[in-house]
């Protein structure tokens, strides 16, 4: 990717330094809940993308206005796309922390970045990732930063979602299976997990288990029900489950 932007300008950092692959949809998650909470939490202000390196996935993002300005001589724009930016930071910052510490006092929900943090914590679970985000103001001498790494992720990411207004939809691990599949009389979610009640120790035998698993969904017509089973395991607390049940669809759909 050709970077056009100067790092000296405001910026932010998202630093994804990943022991497994990520997604395409966790990586391209991220970026689009940064930039859809950006222009909500600053009215009127676009984040883009000003390079993506390898390695350690890191991605450098301006407001565009900063990168705008130095073509159009106007260094106020700079200053003041460096301010949007770093409340922005801030906002995302104070989430990330009450979601680690859900007694911590949390910011307007409606202006919190609540999917900024899901997603973050997300792609930290899913490719068992440390990622961070970085301010930075080289001009200004400012470089401030907040994470999440693996081990935090999930009860990161459980704790967003109770954060969000109540008037959301229920989530899927609430509803029945017969909702998706209404000709089939379906068990509940928690007959379901009870088949992978232990945690993962052997994983060509948990393998085993989940195709058996996804093969009698399959046979009743439910495969499109898996997102609920992999919520309600996430739920409580057996990513590790999840995970395979994810990959395991994934390759069914792919018919491998």
């Amino acid at each position: 990717m050709v970077e056009f932007a100067d790092e000296r300008l405001p910026h932010l950092k998202l630093r994804i330094a990943n022991e497994t692959p990520i997604s395409a949809q966790d990586f391209a998650g991220v970026l689009k809940a940064l930039g859809d909470d950006y222009s909500k939490i600053e009215p009127g202000r676009i984040l883009i993308v000003g390079s993506i390196r390898q390695g350690s996935i890191v991605a450098i993002l301006y407001d565009a206005m900063a990168v705008s300005a130095p073509y159009v001589k106007d260094i106020a724009n700079v200053a003041q796309a460096g301010l949007a930016l770093k409340s922005f930071f801030e906002t995302i910052r104070k989430t990330i922390t009450a979601a680690k510490h859900p007694a911590f006092p949390t910011p307007p929900l409606s202006h919190s970045g609540l999917q900024s943090v899901e997603n973050i914590a997300t792609a930290s679970l899913d490719a068992n990732a440390y990622c961070e985000l970085e301010y930075r103001d080289d001009k200004e001498g400012i470089s401030l930063t907040v994470s999440i790494n693996p081990t935090e992720a999930d009860s990161v990411r459980r704790n967003v979602r109770k954060l969000k207004p109540s008037s959301r939809k229920p989530s899927e691990s609430a509803l029945s299976y017969s909702r998706f599949a209404p000709a089939v009389k379906a068990p509940a979610l928690s007959d379901l997990t009870a088949v992978v009640r232990e945690p993962v120790r052997d994983r060509a035998s948990a393998e085993q288990t989940i195709r058996l698993l996804v093969t009698a969904l399959e046979k009743v017509n439910l495969l499109g029900t898996t997102q609920a089973l992999v919520n309600e395991l996430i739920q409580q607390g057996r990513s590790d489950w999840a995970s395979l049940l994810r990959a395991e669809v994934v390759r069914r759909r792919r018919g491998r």
